[in-house]
């Protein structure tokens, strides 16, 4: 039973780490394409307003 129960833990550890090592550079890489987006679309100025 206590094998059993480490073994599930550790198992969980590492499910839950390389979540993290594969997630976090994917945020951070979907958080810098919107900032320079943001960017890009300040430095272009005010967009012309539509004619409706």
């Amino acid at each position: 039973m206590r094998t059993r129960l480490g073994r599930t833990i550790v198992a969980y550890l590492w499910i839950g780490t390389l979540a993290l090592v594969c997630g976090i550079p994917a945020v951070l890489g979907a958080l810098a394409r919107l900032r320079s987006e943001a960017r890009a679309e300040s430095a272009a100025g005010p967009a012309p307003a539509a004619d409706v």
